[in-house]
């Protein structure tokens, strides 16, 4: 167990930095240059066996609509009528909301 705890930190200490610098480099932070911050985000992704260009395309969306109900992709709250509600983790909260 801690040769586990051990590795995770290793692993998100050495690949946190790449990645955000490729993160950076998606947002054209890197260089006045887009395709010096394309290629390099690009490199950098790859290393870390991330696809670059469809993640740019994704994450660009992301900052178009962000925490938006029905545009976004994450941290939206529920909306009455949109979509099924019964899954099992729906089932789970709505338990979870009537005990406490």
């Amino acid at each position: 167990l801690f040769a586990v705890a051990a590795y995770a930190l290793l692993q998100g200490t050495l690949f946190v930095g790449p990645w955000e610098l490729g993160h950076q480099c998606n947002h054209g932070s890197f260089s006045r240059h887009r395709w010096a911050s394309d290629l390099l985000g690009a490199w950098l992704h790859t290393t870390l066996l991330m696809p670059y260009w469809s993640w740019q395309y994704s994450h660009a969306h992301h900052h178009k609509w962000p925490n938006h109900v029905h545009q976004g992709e994450g941290a939206c709250p529920k909306v009455a009528g949109a979509g099924a509600r019964d899954s099992a983790m729906d089932k789970f909260e709505r338990a979870l909301l009537a005990v406490g």
